[in-house]
């Protein structure tokens, strides 16, 4: 049994979320920690600050290729186990991101 170059596309296109989500993870805890730490102070025109800002977007635009990829690959009937965190991933980055700018970071 061959896998398909869709089948391909999908698994490489998940690997690459699964990462994505492990990296925007880790940035956040930083930030936490350097904010716990320090306060507004360990946040604000650090790297820790851009380091976060960076992941956050980075992770925006590569879940919203997922999404793409997940929405066409459901069209062709291809499945993954991380089918889920593909259709998923944009729409939690853009509620915590939003949530965030609401109550913390006004």
């Amino acid at each position: 049994m061959s896998i398909t170059r869709a089948e391909h596309i999908v698994n490489f296109t998940a690997w690459v979320t699964v990462t994505t989500t492990a990296c925007f993870l880790a940035a956040q805890a930083l930030l936490l920690g350097a904010f716990l730490v320090n306060g507004d102070e360990g946040i604000s025109d650090t790297w820790v600050g851009y380091t976060s800002a960076t992941t956050t977007i980075a992770a925006l635009a590569i879940s919203l290729v997922a999404l793409a990829v997940a929405v066409w690959a459901a069209a062709r009937g291809v499945r993954h186990r991380f089918a889920w965190l593909m259709r998923y991933e944009f729409l939690v980055l853009v509620v915590l991101v939003a949530l965030s700018e609401l109550f913390i970071f006004e």
